[in-house]
């Protein structure tokens, strides 16, 4: 199930994801990212259903990964595109 819902999300741009943690942190950053609530709703469900299996330490270590991810992207949208 939760597989569909990434591939509806991430488009062609096809991610294999290999273990929970993977999985929780795209369910979690895809979540924040949303574009309507029937998709936030969809990614929570699916991080919960994860988070359920895995420690608090795991789901941290997933929180934080999502944390720099948005920084990131928020560094690399903020500077200026050179022309070549």
């Amino acid at each position: 199930m939760w597989q569909g819902i990434i591939t509806r999300r991430v488009g062609i741009n096809m991610i294999k994801i290999k273990n929970h943690d993977e999985g929780l942190t795209l369910a979690l950053y895809l979540a924040v990212t949303a574009e309507s609530s029937k998709q936030v709703k969809e990614c929570l469900h699916l991080a919960s259903n994860l988070a359920r299996t895995m420690s608090p330490k795991e789901i941290e270590y997933c929180k934080k990964a999502v944390e720099v991810m948005l920084e990131y992207e928020k560094t690399v949208n903020a500077s200026p595109r050179r022309l070549s």
